[in-house]
C-alpha cells in the first residue's frame, strides 16, 4: 500500500526566478486594466441600483449608517427607510421611503470591493513605476555589468497575474 503525503508542504521554499521585468510589466499592466474595468462595472451597478430604488446621496448616507449600526448590534432588518428626500414613487403613507436591506448591503459590498480594487491598482501602479529592467551585477571578470532583472514570484502572485494560464 502507498504512503499518503501532504502535498501542501512538499514544495515549500520552491521559488520561480524566471520572470523578467518586461514579462512582469506586461502582466501587471494587463491586470491593472482589468481591475480598472471591474471598478467601472461596479460603479455602473451601484448607479443602476440607486436609480432603480430612487436613492439620493442623503438617503444612502443615512441608510448606510443605520445598516452599520445594525451590524454592530448583530441585528438584521428587512428594509431601511428615510424621509430625508422622499420619492413619490416609493413613498409610504407616512412620507418615508423604504429600501430593502439587501439593496443597502449590496451597495456597501460593491463600495468595499471598489476600495479594495482601487488599492490594488494603486499598489501595482507604484510597482510598475519603480520596476527596473536591469540590475548591476559583478561579472565573471570582476567588472560591474548590467544584467536583466529576474523577479521571484509566489504561486499566488503567478496566478493573480495570469501566468498560470
Amino acid at each position: 500500500m502507498g504512503q499518503f503525503h501532504d502535498a501542501s508542504g512538499m514544495f515549500r521554499g520552491v521559488s520561480y526566478n524566471k520572470f523578467t521585468s518586461a514579462a512582469l510589466r506586461a502582466a501587471m499592466e494587463r491586470k491593472v486594466q482589468n481591475v480598472k474595468a471591474k471598478i467601472e462595472e461596479r460603479k455602473v451597478r451601484i448607479a443602476k441600483i440607486r436609480e432603480e430604488n430612487s436613492i439620493t446621496d442623503a438617503m444612502l448616507s443615512d441608510m448606510v449608517i443605520q445598516y452599520m449600526q445594525d451590524q454592530q448590534r448583530g441585528q438584521q432588518r428587512v428594509s431601511y427607510s428615510n424621509s430625508a428626500q422622499p420619492n413619490p414613487q416609493k413613498k409610504q403613507e407616512d412620507g418615508t421611503v423604504v429600501v430593502p436591506a439587501g439593496v443597502i448591503a449590496n451597495i456597501i459590498t460593491e463600495k468595499g470591493l471598489i476600495e479594495s480594487e482601487s488599492s490594488e491598482v494603486k499598489k501595482m501602479t507604484l510597482i510598475l513605476r519603480n520596476l527596473r529592467d536591469t540590475l548591476p551585477h559583478v561579472g565573471d571578470n570582476g567588472l560591474l555589468v548590467e544584467r536583466p532583472a529576474v523577479h521571484t514570484l509566489t504561486d499566488e502572485e503567478i496566478e493573480y497575474l495570469g501566468f498560470s494560464n
